[in-house]
């Protein structure tokens, strides 16, 4: 059988009490078919109904806010090529999604984006350029200016996948206070500690992995000079252990 020319890059269940349930689809699909779909999920017999598409972009990644209202989507208006944007949609009561911002930024392949648990802020890695940043969430679901940005560097063993940084995949503490990136370009877990009212790091560290040896390592990092003198790289320090 010809597999289908989308693939779902990322799925979520909204939670219903019906036992047809709305499931989102994102497919940055390179062959015309790229955008967010909706399909029904029939948890009785596990079948899908014929997807129906919402978006023309091409999203890399999405997640919902904490009440459900808004659903924000990190990826391309064209090809891999142009600035990295966040979308922002209301989703209407049919599950369809209604159009209410977009705020373009320097990067390539936003690859994985999370939000803070106050929904304040979406902290986005972008996998080419190598950056992380971070955008304010507004309560109308509009998206601020960036408030940070946060450039990785360094290189690991593999002289084609990793000659440079490619964080893949960033996630938050559950008090939102540490951003943990896992960059496959450095074999690196990164951590970062976040001022919750700007979303700007204050500090960074993290643990160095060495294949070779099977081992990894705490390493070094610093404090932002606004940030200095305040125990914020201290508690990272001991934060890195625990987590």
């Amino acid at each position: 059988m010809k597999p289908h020319r989308y693939i779902p890059l990322l799925i979520y269940l909204l939670p219903m009490i019906l036992s047809a349930q709305p499931l989102f689809l994102a497919s940055a699909d390179r062959a015309g078919a790229a955008g967010l779909y909706l399909t029904q999920f029939d948890a009785s017999s596990g079948s899908l109904a014929p997807p129906q598409r919402l978006t023309e972009t091409q999203p890399h990644f999405f997640q919902f806010s904490g009440n459900g209202t808004f659903l924000y989507a990190s990826g391309h208006e064209g090809n891999g090529g142009t600035p990295a944007v966040i979308h922002s949609y209301g989703i209407n009561p049919d599950h369809s999604l209604k159009p209410v911002d977009t705020r373009a930024f320097d990067g390539r392949i936003p690859l994985h984006l999370v939000l803070t648990q106050d929904n304040r802020f979406a902290v986005i890695a972008n996998y080419l350029t190598p950056t992380v940043v971070t955008v304010p969430l507004l309560a109308d679901g509009k998206l601020g200016p960036v408030a940070a940005e946060v450039t990785l560097t360094g290189s690991s063993i593999h002289p084609d996948r990793q000659d440079h940084s490619y964080p893949h995949s960033v996630n938050l503490s559950p008090d939102d206070r540490y951003a943990f990136v896992a960059d496959r370009g450095t074999d690196r877990l990164g951590v970062y500690a976040y001022d919750a009212e700007t979303g700007r790091p204050m500090a960074s560290g993290g643990i160095n992995t060495f294949p070779r040896l099977g081992v990894g390592f705490l390493w070094g990092g610093g404090t932002d000079p606004d940030h200095r003198r305040r125990g914020a790289y201290r508690a990272l320090v001991a934060a890195r252990p625990a987590r």
